[in-house]
């Protein structure tokens, strides 16, 4: 079967979303955030209003609101942002109540007959991936069905909010860097198939997806760590660009390559020489060569995938960039060992 790639950017905004209500769920592990998810997201918390943020923070911890929202992107091909809000109106609320149903293994049932037995059964078989109890969960799933439109309302009011003062001016940048990741990422998989997959869901994936599935394999940018892998409803699995540290290394040509791509640029190349004798932060950068900071942020996030550049946390949620001085080592000796 021939796997091919997507972005979808009606699924950004929901992993924006995400993102920021479990912001302070990152295990330390071997997935590192990126320095632009970074920045964003420290942004946003200087910024947002505490009555958006607990709003954000309370639909997001839930599964229904997550599930619901993926649900109808795919259902109703919603393909950007600005669709997906404008579809959670009143004259959609029996198509909301229909899926509701379905992701609550309710199908076929009057959504004014539900109780909550019938919606604990349902939700029972996969409660182990809630964040929450299954007693809230169920509260959800019935506020939902019994009030669908203003369930609709308030997910819209704080979505549409969160999509105007947060994400909509950082997207087409967002959405360039990730379609470069996205034609990486299609060449690794055509190249190595299922292994690759496997790599990039800690070996999951083979166990959950046989080899007839027709899966839509979505790559992620503001879900920057998250690995989703629905088989309940959809076939589908969504992952995050940071999620490639999980693959092995290349071997030594392709990581030239992708390092002699990085300084291609000349701007990249003259951020290197600056980098060399003090850290930098990225406005400071950005207004060296005069570039906005979404563009800054896209040369630095290409020096930091080839290990070249790294960063660290400062005040007030600033990120400061320093040489990799061990990357740039280990860059020197593939590179003799690619042209020597």
């Amino acid at each position: 079967m021939s796997y091919q790639i997507e972005i979808i950017p009606a699924f950004e905004l929901i992993g924006a979303a995400l993102n920021y209500a479990h912001r302070g769920d990152e295990p330390d592990d071997r997935i590192a955030t990126s320095s632009s998810i970074s920045e964003w997201r420290g942004q946003v918390e200087a910024h947002i209003s505490p009555f958006l943020s607990a709003d954000i923070e309370k639909l997001f911890m839930f599964h229904l609101p997550v599930s619901f929202l993926h649900g109808a992107v795919l259902r109703f091909n919603l393909n950007t942002p600005e669709e997906l809000c404008e579809w959670m109106t009143p004259k959609n609320v029996a198509k909301a109540q229909q899926l509701i149903l379905e992701l609550s293994d309710l199908q076929g049932v009057d959504p004014a007959e539900v109780n909550e037995a019938a919606v604990r059964r349902g939700l029972e078989s996969y409660s182990s991936l809630f964040h929450t109890s299954i007693s809230e969960e169920v509260e959800v799933v019935l506020y939902a069905l019994r009030y669908t439109e203003a369930f609709l309302g308030r997910v819209q009011a704080a979505l549409s909010e969160f999509y105007g003062a947060f994400v909509k001016d950082d997207l087409p940048r967002a959405l360039a860097f990730l379609e470069d990741k996205r034609r990486e990422h299609q060449k690794l998989l055509d190249e190595r198939g299922e292994k690759f997959l496997n790599q990039i869901t800690l070996d999951n994936y083979g166990s959950l997806y046989s080899r007839d599935d027709e899966i839509r394999i979505v790559l992620s940018y503001y879900a920057n760590r998250f690995i989703s892998l629905n088989t309940r409803y959809y076939k589908l699995m969504i992952y995050g660009f940071d999620v490639e540290q999980l693959m092995s290394r290349f071997n030594t040509a392709e990581v030239v390559d992708q390092f002699l791509k990085a300084l291609a640029d000349p701007k990249r190349a003259a951020i290197m020489r600056l980098l060399k004798h003090r850290q930098w932060y990225g406005k400071e950068l950005a207004d060296h060569f005069s570039l906005t900071t979404a563009t800054m942020s896209y040369h630095i996030e290409k020096l930091i995938s080839s290990r070249l550049v790294q960063f660290q946390t400062a005040e007030k949620n600033r990120i400061l960039y320093s040489i990799n001085r061990e990357g740039v080592e280990e860059m020197l000796q593939l590179l003799r060992e690619d042209f020597l």
